[in-house]
């Protein structure tokens, strides 16, 4: 079944690979509403630092991934 990218907009993801900072993405993982998982490059919408493990929501589509903010 395919999903389109924005559809994963608002669901939370986890970070798994990397550290990301604005500009600078690290690789995350997020379910789709089948329950696929997804691996996304994700970098904080925000002057924030995401850490491996932490949760994320994911708010914007980007050109390489998404945009997030704490979960």
């Amino acid at each position: 079944m395919k999903i389109f990218s924005e559809e994963l907009v608002g669901r939370t993801a986890v970070i798994v690979i990397g550290i990301a900072k604005p500009h600078s993405p690290a690789q995350a993982k997020v379910k789709d509403q089948f329950g696929q998982m997804h691996y996304v490059l994700v970098e904080p919408e925000l002057d924030v630092v995401f850490t491996q493990g932490q949760d994320v929501i994911l708010t914007q589509r980007t050109k390489i991934g998404f945009q997030a903010i704490y979960a």
